[in-house]
């Protein structure tokens, strides 16, 4: 069957009339047609957050024909996502791994994939706001998209991802989905602590991941964005469990307090080691080391409290940054912190760890992942992007365990490319 489209024209205008298969193009309504992302933008803010999904599967199934919209959220440790439904629940089905599945391969390489079965075409766009990856929307049509609809379902997934983040300051439900086990008390106020796993702009690329994600308590990193400049800090709690969580969290928030009053990172790190020694009278301690680094020069100030050393990758180098070291934050009320100087060049690689990668050793005994696995796990990932290098150290990491870790880790990548 076919359908001829007729036009109102201009009189000097020609019409041509267009045969079309029945099916493969699906007529708007005016009003429809009208209809964009802005208008899925404010059906999102208006939804009960339940239904978020629902409103997805309307618009897209007005603008494109879709016949099943799927979103599937990768889970703490990020080795499988769960599928929601239009109502917000979680699928019935098992979880799909993202190392071997189509919807994971999506995810690891953060671009669009297109499969075709017995019932029509499956697209997997990557959910994710900038850097930060949440999931995958995955949508089913009955024909094979173009490149126009590929893009225009990208758009989607990219609303929903701000939706989605910020639907989790007034709903559990997305960070109930991310969760293929319960979190251990001190693991749930360490993601409270961590800002967006991912970002990137014109001048650096940053990404972060801890392991173990569900029992960790004592590690963590913090980051925030300004106009010229960056903020970038690693801290480790003495310790493990809850003690270790709340440590780290009166460092994180204390830190966090000075700099948004203006403070620099000595005067942050000053205030941090007051509030650990006023709450913990110098029983307990944790390391640091805090960053900023300015856009339009590349100058990093760094203030080492007793954390180990960084790695910078240049051209085809590795070396190590042994920052020296003051006293960990908490231990002495009257410790002194400096400033250290570092000159970063376009292109160069950051590596940041804590003492949970270092001192890894596998079961049964052995020497320590160290200094050098650390290197050769730099330089194997070289080529890889940011968010891709500390979710693969965190899996060498246990895999050089042979099994569940003793101390948990963290693992911290930036890429510099300048103003």
């Amino acid at each position: 069957r076919a359908l001829t489209l007729v036009r109102v024209v201009r009189r000097d205008e020609k019409v041509v009339p267009r045969q079309l298969q029945a099916g493969s193009v699906r007529l708007l309504s005016m009003a429809e047609r009208d209809r964009g992302p802005d208008d899925l933008l404010e059906e999102l803010q208006d939804a009960y957050p339940g239904d978020v999904l629902a409103v997805v599967g309307r618009y897209l199934q007005r603008m494109a024909g879709a016949t099943e919209v799927e979103l599937l959220l990768a889970d703490y440790s990020e080795l499988s996502m769960e599928r929601l439904d239009d109502r917000g629940q979680i699928h019935a089905a098992a979880p799909v791994l993202i190392e071997t599945s189509t919807p994971g391969q999506c995810y690891l390489t953060q671009q669009p994939i297109v499969t075709e079965g017995i019932g029509g075409f499956e697209v997997h766009v990557p959910v994710t706001l900038r850097a930060d990856r949440i999931g995958v929307l995955q949508v089913g049509l009955r024909g094979r998209p173009t490149q126009p609809e590929i893009s225009h379902i990208k758009q989607v997934a990219a609303t929903l991802a701000y939706v989605v983040a910020v639907a989790r300051r007034f709903t559990d439900l997305f960070e109930r989905s991310r969760r293929r086990a319960d979190l251990e008390l001190a693991a749930e106020i360490q993601w409270e602590l961590l800002p967006v796993l991912a970002y990137q702009c014109d001048a650096f690329s940053l990404a972060g991941f801890i392991e173990p994600a569900y029992r960790v308590g004592g590690d963590n990193f913090d980051y925030a964005v300004e106009r010229e400049s960056v903020t970038l800090s690693v801290t480790d709690a003495k310790g493990h469990g809850l003690r270790a969580a709340l440590l780290s969290a009166l460092a994180v928030t204390a830190t966090r307090n000075a700099r948004r009053r203006g403070r620099g990172i000595i005067d942050q790190a000053f205030a941090a080691n007051q509030a650990l020694g006023e709450q913990f009278g110098g029983e307990d301690f944790v390391t640091a080391l805090l960053l900023r680094v300015e856009y339009a020069t590349g100058v990093v100030r760094a203030v080492n409290a007793g954390h180990p050393p960084a790695l910078l990758l240049r051209n085809e180098r590795t070396i190590e940054l042994r920052f020296p070291a003051s006293l960990p934050l908490g231990m002495f009320a009257d410790s002194g912190y400096d400033e250290q100087p570092l000159d970063l060049q376009p292109g160069d690689r950051l590596l940041l760890g804590t003492d949970g990668l270092l001192e890894t050793v596998p079961i049964g005994g052995g020497e320590p992942f160290g200094m050098d696995g650390f290197v050769r796990l730099a330089e194997s990932t070289r080529e890889l992007p940011p968010s891709v290098v500390v979710r693969r150290a965190t899996r060498e990491a246990v895999a050089y365990r042979t099994g569940e870790l003793r101390d948990d880790l963290t693992v911290v990548c930036i890429d510099w490319r300048g103003s």
